[in-house]
């Protein structure tokens, strides 16, 4: 019994109540229950303590030394009298339906900041599109997207091969006056941006007062279908870009014509003034 307890203050899970511990010389299972006897139904708010049936739950907690730990979980249905309906009760230490602890969670995250998916995978023994999902969950819920796009006013769209050569694209709005990323679409397609747009409403819509983006077509369009007041600034980048063309071709034809040519020069120093900018 003593064991019991030391474990209970070593995990630090005061929620929870070990039942019974395994260890082999690769992972350490803990078997425990929830001590709360009852809980609140999450329609209608009230408490049950009407057990209907149970299961058991597996997640995966932080390792302890060389050993991977898990939490078998004895989990509990519960039916609601008051509105006749049946829920599984939530736990304090995990999301609903994933397989890790919260503090799991966090330690791959902080792993992935630093390393590739694949490498953290190998660390901590699980697939790496999982370490993917954890670190699209948790950047989420930390990044607030909703609030983000209320506080908006001069839009950014942008966007950004999401394979090199291969001109998949991926669209990334910012909000230019903080210079931070809101969100970032699957694609650069007009229907897309435009669903996108509509879907956040007429007063997100109607906040915008300056659009950046460059030259392409759907990015002009959608700019005049979903936010008609605002105004359209083509970024510096790709204004330059377009002044660079014509003026390079000419030098270009100016050097095989006349090398000593004296407006040769001239052009050159233009042609490094205008990538200056």
């Amino acid at each position: 019994m003593e064991k019991l307890k030391l474990y209970e203050e070593l995990l630090n899970l005061p929620s929870l109540k070990i039942s019974n511990i395994e260890i082999d010389s690769k992972a350490a299972t803990i078997f425990c229950e929830v001590k709360a006897m009852e809980h609140l139904c999450p329609n209608c708010h009230h408490k049950s303590n009407t057990v209907n049936q149970y299961y058991e739950r597996e997640i995966r907690d932080l390792n302890m030394g060389s050993r991977y730990v898990y939490l078998r979980v004895k989990m509990r249905q519960f039916y609601c009298a008051s509105c006749n309906r049946y829920f599984s009760e939530i736990l304090d230490i995990a999301d609903l339906n994933k397989g890790f602890t919260h503090r799991q969670s966090d330690y791959m995250f902080c792993l992935a900041r630093k390393q590739s998916y694949t490498e953290v995978a190998a660390i901590v023994n699980v697939c790496p599109k999982t370490i993917e999902r954890i670190v699209l969950d948790i950047c989420t819920k930390t990044i607030d997207v909703s609030n983000r796009y209320r506080l908006v006013g001069r839009l950014g769209i942008d966007e950004q091969s999401h394979k090199k050569g291969k001109k998949d694209y991926i669209c990334v709005l910012t909000d230019l006056d903080p210079g931070i990323i809101i969100d970032i679409l699957p694609d650069r397609k007009k229907e897309t941006l435009v669903a996108h747009f509509k879907a956040l409403g007429q007063e997100f819509c109607g906040q915008i007062t300056d659009i950046s983006c460059d030259y392409w077509d759907a990015y002009i369009s959608v700019a005049k279908t979903c936010f008609p007041q605002a105004n359209i600034i083509l970024d510096r980048f790709h204004i330059t870009k377009l002044l660079n063309i014509p003026l390079d071709n000419f030098r270009k034809e100016l050097r095989k014509s006349d090398k000593e040519n004296p407006n040769y020069k001239k052009l050159n120093r233009a042609a490094r003034a205008v990538g200056s900018l």
